[in-house]
Formats: C-alpha cells, structure tokens, sequence
C-alpha cells in the first residue's frame, strides 16, 4: 500500500497556520486602532493648532492685552485710542502734554499682560517663526507678538508716566495690529487644516474601512487550503472549488499586504527624499517628522503618535503575512507534486484491467488443460485394466 503522508507536510501546514494567525491578529490591532485616528486626522489636526499652538485664543487674549495697555495709560491721564498710533512703529503722539513729575503703578497690569502672553501670544509667535510651520500669514504676528515681549522687559511696577506710557502705547498698538492681522492667520492655519493630504482622506476614508476585511481574507485562504490538504490524493468538484477559491483569496491576499508592504518600506526608508509641500522650505518627510517630534511634542502625540505606531505595527504585520502567503503557495506546490507522485505510484502498484482480464483467461486455460490431462491419464489406465 502506498502511503501519501509525510511529516514535513504536516509541519509546514502548522508553521503557515502559526504566522497566518499572529499576521491576522497583529492587522485586526492596528487597523483597529489606526482607522479611528486617521477618522479623527482633520479634528485632531485643527484641534492641534487651536488647541495646543493656542491660536483659539490669540484673537482674545490680544484683546485682552490691548484693553490692559489702555487701562495702565488712564493712569497717566492718556486716552489710548486717540494717542497711540494705528501702526506700533509710529510715535507716542501726546508725549508732550505728559507731566513729566506724574507716576504711575501698574505692576497688575504688567502681571495680567504676562499671563495672557504666557497663555497663547508666546506658543503662536514661537509658531509662527519656526523653520517648518512658520509659513507666510503668520510671520507679521509673530512680530508683534515680539514686540510686545521687548516692550514688557522694560516695565517696572512704579514708572514716571512720560517713560511708562509711550510703552505702554506701543502695547496697545501691537496688540491692535494683532488682531487685524486674524484674517491672515486664519487663512494660513487653514492651509495645514485642509491640506490635499487631509482632503484626499476626508474623500476616501469609508473605502479605507473595508481594510478590516483584510484579516479574513487571509483567515478564508487558509480554509480552504486547509480542504485541500486534508483531502488527500482523492479529486472531486468540491476540491476543485476549494482550490479556486483557495487561489483567489489568497491573490488578493498577497496583493494588498504587497502593496502594504511596498508602501510602509518605500515611506519609510526614502523618507529624506519624500518632500512635505504644505510645510515652509518644503523640508523633507524626515526632517518634517523629527523636528516636530523633538520641537512640539505635545503636538505630535495629539495628532500623529497614535497613527505612527498603528502604520508600524501594519508594516509588521505585512511581513508576516507575506512571509504566510508564500508558505501557503509553496507548500501547495510542494503538496501538488506529492499528490501526483502519490497517483503515479498508486497506479503502478495497481494492476490494470487487461492486465486482469489476461491473468483471468490464462487461469482458466490452465485449468482447463489439467482436467484434460488428468482424463487421458484415466482413459489409458482403464484401457489397460481391460
């Protein structure tokens, strides 16, 4: 009897169904997890910006500011709106009818400019002239917002008001020209809010929902390649079945974790040659990812730490899916040619039917020619009785 079964059979078929299992569960995690963050993209990127550069509150605290610079010069008999210049590069025009013996204190003043620049104008202007994100709309506050600090450092708690107010008015000015400047800020925050990048996702992300469905792809290939193994040397219309459908999810299989896997590489090693247009100098992907990194931290892990670790964990799980889909196909391969070894040999040891009906009819010569043997000899003893 011949027998088909062999040990490393049985060992290949365990070791595909061991990496097919953890590349299933290692996808199922990170789109799990990705999906819902690449969802979230346009809100965790615009919350990014309003929330942790604090441009939300630019526009007020400015305000803010504005009115405390008009309070300190009331101190000093000074009307800030007609006073102060339109432009903070213009002169103080009530210099002279200031008394130059008058003091003034507005160390609460002072200490509620601080605070409103610590809250939001400081991280804007630290923004707005950064290398990458400091792109043009933003780089006129960032001035202001400078010009303010400067004008701060020289205030003391108790001042002379025709030392005082001239700071204090170009205050006043700056945090003016901040707020005039919103519309222009606004309109280059927008262009990180609504980026090709971030528009192409908001267009396609229910089609990126249908990658859950890439673990079952894998989990229904190994079915119906575990049919055909376990059905032996014996060919029906339900092995044939089970074979195409064993080709075709396994080619749709191999080409997405493919593509998966040509992507995640090709991001991931060529990302100093990979440009980011929409940020300033149009810097490369890995000098965009690391200065960010190390710069705006908070800002990275709110809106793209959870993304890089679920691609990274789906780049690892491509490996290991690739690596189970060529298992699958060469251990296919292999078990086709030991299948067809297996039908040859079973027919050799197999006598055919001629080969039968001969042995048959020579049998039945043999027996005929011994009976008839055997009557002659009885003939000729009988005779010779008589």
């Amino acid at each position: 009897m011949v027998n088909c079964d062999r040990p490393a059979r049985t060992f290949c078929f365990v070791l595909v169904w061991v990496l097919v299992v953890q590349a299933t569960l290692m996808t199922y995690v990170s789109l799990n997890g990705l999906l819902p963050h690449l969802k979230d993209l346009p809100k965790n990127l615009a919350s990014g910006f309003d929330e942790t550069f604090k441009f939300s509150y630019l526009n007020q605290d400015a305000a803010r500011v504005k009115s405390l610079a008009a309070i300190a010069l009331k101190k000093c008999h000074v009307v800030a709106h007609s006073a102060c210049p339109a432009k903070s590069n213009l002169k103080f025009r009530q210099q002279g009818t200031v008394i130059p013996q008058q003091i003034s204190t507005t160390a609460t003043e002072q200490r509620l400019i601080i605070a409103r620049l610590e809250n939001s104008l400081i991280i804007v202007s630290i923004v707005a002239l950064d290398r990458y994100l400091g792109i043009q709309g933003l780089s006129e506050t960032a001035k202001l917002v400078s010009r303010i600090v400067a004008n701060v450092d020289k205030l003391e708690g108790t001042m002379p008001c025709n030392v005082s107010s001239p700071v204090f008015c170009d205050i006043y000015a700056s945090a003016s020209g901040i707020a005039s400047e919103m519309n222009s800020v606004n309109k280059a925050i927008e262009t990180f809010k609504a980026n090709g990048l971030v528009e192409r996702w908001e267009a396609n992300q229910d089609g990126m929902f249908l990658l859950l469905g890439l673990p079952c792809s894998m989990v229904v290939t190994l079915v119906f390649f575990a049919y055909f193994w376990s059905n032996g040397v014996r060919c029906s219309c339900r092995t044939c079945l089970a074979i195409i459908s064993y080709v075709f999810f396994w080619l749709m299989s191999f080409t997405i974790y493919a593509l998966i896997c040509a992507i995640g590489i090709g991001v991931t090693y060529a990302a100093d040659k990979i440009e980011v247009p929409v940020l300033k100098g149009k810097p490369s992907l890995e000098a965009a990812v690391g200065h960010i990194k190390t710069a705006f931290p908070e800002f990275w892990d709110l809106v793209f730490a959870d993304m890089e670790n679920g691609l990274g964990l789906l780049l690892r799980a491509s490996y290991l899916a690739l690596v189970g889909c060529l298992l699958i196909a060469l251990s296919g391969a292999c078990d086709c040619c030991c299948r067809l070894d297996c039908w040859c040999r079973l027919r050799k040891s197999k006598p055919s039917k001629a080969t039968e009906d001969d042995l048959n009819r020579t049998a039945t010569l043999q027996h005929k020619a011994s009976f008839s043997f055997e009557g002659t000899l009885k003939t000729l003893e009988r005779k010779a009785t008589e």
